[in-house]
Order: structure tokens, then C-alpha cells, then sequence
């Protein structure tokens, strides 16, 4: 019986060394879903590993796909995505319109990302509120204006990377907006109306800043093609004639102000240029007028399109079919100006407009960036400077309508010229816009009985964090001031 006993002991002993270790090793290698299933258990999620095993239990599979947010821009007549990143004419870098989303980092950081193509089709982003307030950084100052390259009207605005945004036909888009009355939004004979950067963000609130100032009247800049040869109106090639600024405009007429859209701008492609035929071209400005129930545009003419004399004809041709569909519809320029008066340039446009039979209601000048060789020592001068600019404008216009024997009271040119500064340090660093010739500039222009004040711009009116600075911030005036005090001063116009 007890060797019996001994022989079953070995025999079992044996089994136990040889045969468990190969069920073991059978596991390991080639585990069967079904007694994987089953063998989540302390002892296998801790030592099985040890033999080798590179997974515990449960599985989990990962993507090495990482989705990548990118910044689109899609033009309508392009069969490409285009990735752009546009510059302000002082060449610094244009920030994003909406701040940038940043995705989370890969599960495999190994493996790089990989992006997959974006269709053309892509869905545009919400059109922001049109409640929120003030603009985005800028960089240094830019050389002095010059013929082919006038006053930089925009070279302290936020320039902006192309936010997602895919434009289509613009066939029966405003069907249904009824074009405005010849009584709606009447303006003052004088007006101050302060530029602002419509396209800045955080996105800038007409009717909050209205109520906080009691400034009513404002001038949006700037509307543009939506590209190069595409005859579509845009916000600076960032957003569609549409809905966007739309509340924030019809809360502000309701309130009893207006604004007046400004074509042109010393960035991107003016409208003039891109559209070929100018029935097109006068198409686009009837929407724009349309969709916001404008009595009076403005166009911001400068930079090379100024001498640029195919688009300057197609415009004033534009021009004066609008005037004759809508007689009341007003139409002011804004051209660069030095303190002796408009550039060649800057009055072969006005003279193409009277040659076209356009009733031209008034003459904005950029009172800013002469540089040294037209305004020499600027400190303290610049509101002199801005006058004297004014007074060579009321000259020039004066023989402009002479030559054509068109009779006119010297108030009513008076009444004709517009004057906007650039608050505190303008592009030319060396030229410094005053609180002190902000009240000289509202004293004169009170006195001879100007048609217009604005300023570049409301959205820079506050001062600069940690305080002032020696080049042209976008978002402030780079001196010491306090919020709005430029607005405050300008609005006893």
C-alpha cells in the first residue's frame, strides 16, 4: 500500500513539473479569447507580464491619428485649401480673428500627426457676437508715406491669420432686405464718426461704447474683395456681407446712430480691382448698402491702388450709377494727405469722380505719417500739421471745382473736408498725436465748420498696459491716457 502510495505521489509530482508549466507557456504565447476572457484576475494582471506579455487586460485600442485644427481659408473660385497667413503693411505677422483652439497632444507622441486633407466644402465657424469690445497687438512703425505708398492708414490695425471661413454665390442673398429710405439714418451737416476696426477681436461694440460715450456715429473699416479676382464683398477677406456686425449696426440705428462703411483700406484687394465690369462692382456696393441700410459710404483710397487707373475709373463709374439709382446716398473719400495738401494721386481720384458727373459730398484726410521730410519736427506740431493739411485741402478743392465752373460758397467746402488723426504714436514712431492736439483739432475744425471728424481708432482709444510705448500698438494709444478720453474730447463736435 505504501509504495502504492509513493508511486501515484511521484507520477503526480511529475505531471505537476512538466506538464502545468507547458499549460502555462500555451498562455503566454497564444492565449485563446476565451480564456483570456476569464483570466482578469490579480495573479495574471501582475505576472503574467513578467514572462514577456506586452499587454494587460483589457485591451484598448488608440488611433496614432491626431486631428490637427488648422486655419482655412477657401476661396470660391479656387479648386484649392488655401493655407494663408497674411501681413500688415509694416510687415508684421496677422494674428488670429478668433483665438487659435489647440488640440490635445497625441496618445502616441511617437508617431507624428498625421493631417488629414480638408475638403473645400468646410464648415464656416459661428459668426462671433457682435457685443465685445477692443482690438489685437501691431508691431513697429513703417516708412514715411510716399506716392506709390501713402499715409498707412492701416499700419497699427490688427492684422489678422485668415480665421476658417468659406464664401459661395452671393446670387439672391439679400433678396429680401429691403433697401433703406431716403429718410432713414439722416446725418448731422458736422459729425464726428471714429473709425473702427470692424474686423478686430475681441469684436468691437458699437452700441455699448455708444452708450458709454454718447458717441453715435461711427465708420467701419474696412469691406474688400474676398480675394484676388474675386468680385465678392467681404469684412477683410474674414467674413461675408451678411449677418455679422448686422445686430450690433440696427441696435445702434435704433439708438439714433449710423455708420458709414468704409470700401478700401490700405490692405488686401479692393473691391474696384477685383471685379472687372463695373455692373458687378455696383452690384457688390448695393448689397453692402442694402444689408446695412446705409445713407453714406466712404472709400479708403491708397496704398498702390491710389494711382492704379483701371480700377480708379470702374469705381467712379460705380459711383455714379449708385448716386443716380439712390440720389441721397452720400459719398465721401479718405486719401492720404501731406501738410501742403492731397498727392497728385490722391486728386486725379477726385477729378475721375467729377468726370463721371459724382457728386462727391466730402474729402477725408489721413492726418498722420508724413514723415520727417513733409512734417520736420513733429513733437507737439501734429494738430498744426492737420490743420495746415485741412487749409491746403480747401485750396485744392476750391480749383478743382473752379476749373469746371462748378460755384460753391467757401462753407460749403468747408463743409466738404473731413480730418482723421491717428491717436498717440502714429507708424512714423517720431510723429505723436496729442490729447492736447486732439482739443486744437476740435477747436478748428468747430470754427471753420468742418463736415467730419474721426481718428484711427476707437478701438485704440485706452491706454497700453504697463503704460506707454514708443511704437503704434493696435490695441491702444502707446501714450498715457484714459479710456475713450480721445472719444470724449471729439465728441463736442
Amino acid at each position: 500500500m505504501k509504495s502504492f502510495l509513493r508511486k501515484t505521489t511521484f507520477i503526480f509530482l511529475l505531471l505537476l513539473l512538466f506538464v502545468f508549466p507547458l499549460f502555462l507557456i500555451s498562455l503566454v504565447v497564444s492565449p485563446s479569447s476565451a480564456v483570456e476572457s476569464n483570466i482578469d484576475s490579480f495573479f495574471f494582471q501582475r505576472f503574467i507580464p513578467t514572462f514577456g506579455r506586452t499587454t494587460t487586460y483589457p485591451k484598448i485600442r488608440r488611433s496614432p491619428v491626431a486631428e490637427i485644427p488648422q486655419y482655412i481659408f477657401v476661396h470660391a473660385d479656387s479648386s484649392q485649401t488655401v493655407l494663408e497667413q497674411s501681413q500688415d503693411k509694416a510687415g508684421r505677422k496677422r494674428v488670429p480673428a478668433f483665438p487659435e483652439i489647440k488640440s490635445s497632444e497625441s496618445s502616441h507622441p511617437s508617431v507624428p500627426p498625421f493631417i488629414p486633407p480638408l475638403p473645400i466644402a468646410a464648415v464656416p465657424p459661428p459668426i462671433p457676437p457682435a457685443e465685445p469690445t477692443l482690438p489685437v497687438p501691431a508691431g513697429t512703425s513703417v516708412p514715411p508715406q510716399s506716392v506709390a505708398d501713402s499715409a498707412v492708414f492701416e499700419a497699427s490695425r490688427p492684422g489678422v491669420v485668415s480665421s476658417p471661413q468659406v464664401f459661395g454665390d452671393n446670387e439672391n442673398q439679400n433678396q429680401n432686405v429691403p433697401p433703406p429710405s431716403d429718410e432713414e439714418g439722416s446725418w448731422p451737416r458736422t459729425v464726428f464718426a471714429p473709425y473702427v476696426d470692424a474686423t478686430s477681436y475681441p469684436a468691437f461694440s458699437l452700441s455699448q461704447t455708444a452708450t458709454a460715450t454718447q458717441v453715435q456715429y461711427y465708420t467701419l473699416g474696412f469691406v474688400v474683395a474676398q480675394g484676388t479676382g474675386n468680385c465678392s464683398a467681404s469684412w477683410g477677406t474674414y467674413y461675408p456681407i451678411g449677418d455679422y456686425l448686422s445686430q450690433d449696426i440696427q441696435t445702434l440705428q435704433s439708438m439714433g446712430g449710423d455708420v458709414m462703411v468704409s470700401f478700401g483700406g490700405a490692405a488686401n484687394t479692393e473691391l474696384a480691382v477685383a471685379c472687372p465690369q463695373v455692373q458687378n462692382l455696383v452690384d457688390e456696393y448695393q448689397r453692402v448698402i442694402d444689408t446695412y441700410r446705409l445713407t453714406r459710404i466712404d472709400f479708403d483710397i491708397e496704398g498702390a491702388w491710389i494711382a492704379d487707373t483701371a480700377s480708379i475709373e470702374r469705381r467712379s463709374q460705380a459711383i455714379a450709377m449708385l448716386q443716380n439709382r439712390k440720389p441721397a446716398l452720400e459719398v465721401w473719400y479718405t486719401l492720404p494727405v501731406l501738410p501742403t495738401g492731397l498727392t497728385p494721386e490722391g486728386l486725379a481720384v477726385l477729378t475721375s469722380a467729377l468726370d463721371h458727373d459724382v457728386r462727391i459730398d466730402g474729402v477725408n484726410i489721413m492726418a498722420m505719417d508724413y514723415g520727417d521730410g513733409a512734417a520736420p519736427d513733429p513733437t507737439g506740431k501734429m494738430g498744426d500739421y492737420a490743420i495746415r493739411a485741412a487749409e491746403s485741402l480747401f485750396q485744392q478743392l476750391k480749383s478743382l471745382y473752379a476749373d469746371r465752373g462748378i460755384v460753391k460758397s467757401d462753407m460749403e467746402f468747408w463743409n466738404m473736408i473731413g480730418v482723421t488723426p491717428m491717436l498717440g504714436v502714429n507708424d512714423v514712431a517720431s510723429e505723436v498725436f496729442t490729447l492736447s492736439d486732439a482739443q486744437k483739432l476740435l477747436d478748428y475744425a468747430s470754427t471753420r465748420g468742418l463736415g467730419l471728424l474721426s481718428m484711427w481708432s476707437a478701438n485704440r482709444d485706452k491706454p497700453c498696459p504697463g503704460g506707454s510705448r514708443a511704437y503704434a500698438d493696435a490695441t491702444c494709444s502707446s501714450i498715457e491716457q484714459e479710456e475713450f478720453q480721445f472719444l470724449r474730447i471729439f465728441r463736442n463736435f
